[in-house]
């Protein structure tokens, strides 16, 4: 179900995958050039989202265990793909000064639930299965490989004891690291977290179990593989047509935004140029408005350091606020730092395509450009 959200967590996907491959080439070839890319793309895999160092842990371990690529060392060519990592990520860790260290005291939020001795052993387990859901499909469709009267399987050249370690590592490390992180702080992990860590996992599976393929099994999979998607997109739209809860993919943004944005093109006769609120809901009226208007999160300019005030008071700005949001900036202390902003007005729009849920509310209030 977070195949519909493009964001931090599909990133990943193929960031990860080509730090791994090019830090297999590079350990085991020691080359610059791979060495050189492994930098680029763990770099930018740490950009994408912090989390990337539950794989680049593992990965430095695999190196320091293994007695071939600890020669490596002594060469040039380790420490120049490090500095390119460097050089990729140094930039924003210096921003991160200047900044009050934002982005991780959000990590950090993200993760903190009221400590209780419970959250060490539920939160593993609570992921641990998510991920499982997530594997089950694949695993019900490579068992279709495995049927039928033939020789099962085939004999695959035996794998050396360096691939071995560094499927282990790599494949499992992420995740592995993951569960010990939640396990020891009582982290709170979300499923979609999850996205990357299984990069290898069908790797490995072939390398353990390795279906001999016919042309029966080659259509029986394609068959199941076809009624499999079928059921499973069936089973999600239905999800979310019978939906109870709030989810990203019924969110009427779209709506919001037109509204707003035809709102405020009926009263100043200008183009939208600020929207501020709550990530989300401020995000989703600068997506979907034709204006495109510059977000300023939470009204805060610690957050949206890109936004002057100065000049947003004289363009002026729509200002929401979601009841549901715990933290964001009261309206007590906007109206306190922008005294020309109009009274409130609370909306309500249907969810899509489930319109039976409590509508979304929200509070808007209109700064007058100067």
């Amino acid at each position: 179900m977070h195949a519909i959200d493009f964001n931090d967590n599909t990133l990943e996907l193929g960031l990860w995958a080509l730090t791994i491959l090019y830090f297999y080439q590079a350990a085991l070839k020691n080359k610059l050039s791979d060495w050189i890319l492994t930098g680029i793309f763990a770099g930018l895999g740490m950009m994408a989202k912090y989390y990337t160092a539950v794989l680049l842990v593992p990965l430095a371990l695999f190196f320091l265990i293994q007695k071939s690529t600890r020669q490596q060392f002594k060469s040039k060519n380790i420490y120049i793909g490090f500095l390119v990592f460097l050089m990729v990520v140094l930039p924003h860790f210096i921003w991160l000064f200047f900044h009050d260290f934002i982005t991780i005291h959000y990590a950090v939020e993200r993760v903190s639930s009221p400590p209780t001795l419970l959250n060490h052993l539920q939160f593993p387990l609570q992921f641990t299965w998510q991920q499982f859901e997530v594997l089950l499909p694949s695993l019900f469709l490579f068992a279709i490989l495995l049927l039928g009267k033939k020789p099962i399987l085939m004999a695959l050249p035996r794998l050396s004891t360096f691939d071995k370690s560094f499927l282990f590592f790599t494949g499992f490390g992420p995740f592995l690291m993951t569960l010990l992180l939640s396990a020891i702080f009582g982290m709170k992990l979300r499923a979609g977290w999850g996205q990357p860590l299984m990069s290898l996992w069908g790797i490995i599976l072939l390398t353990w179990i390795t279906p001999r393929i016919t042309r029966e099994r080659f259509f029986s999979f394609i068959a199941f593989l076809i009624i499999l998607s079928t059921v499973m997109i069936c089973t999600y739209s239905i999800a979310l047509i019978r939906a109870t809860k709030p989810s990203s993919a019924n969110f009427p943004g779209e709506i919001i935004a037109r509204e707003l944005t035809q709102q405020w093109e009926q009263r100043f006769h200008t183009p939208l140029a600020y929207v501020a609120g709550p990530r989300w809901l401020a995000g989703n009226i600068a997506f979907y408005s034709k204006d495109q208007p510059t977000v300023y999160i939470d009204s805060n300019n610690k957050v949206s350091t890109w936004v002057n005030e100065d000049e947003l008071k004289k363009t002026g700005a729509i200002f929401v606020w979601d009841p549901t949001e715990a933290t964001q900036t009261s309206q007590q202390e906007i109206r306190a730092r922008f005294k020309n902003l109009g009274p409130s007005l609370v909306m309500h729009f249907s969810w899509l395509r489930n319109q039976s849920m409590k509508p979304v509310e929200l509070s808007v209030a209109f700064l007058p450009p100067k």
